[in-house]
């Protein structure tokens, strides 16, 4: 379970990981990935 406060727009694209909260008036951008407390970007790494 993760916390995304009022005005925050995830957009198409955009993960966030469990046990994470997203600020007021937040972005995440398309295509991005998100999780801490509060949430931060990380980077994605592909699997084989």
């Amino acid at each position: 379970m993760s916390l995304v406060l009022y005005d925050t727009v995830l957009e198409a694209g955009a993960s966030l990981e469990g046990l994470s909260l997203v600020m007021k008036n937040k972005t995440l951008p398309a295509g991005t990935a998100w999780r801490g407390v509060p949430a931060q970007a990380t980077e994605i790494s592909a699997v084989d």
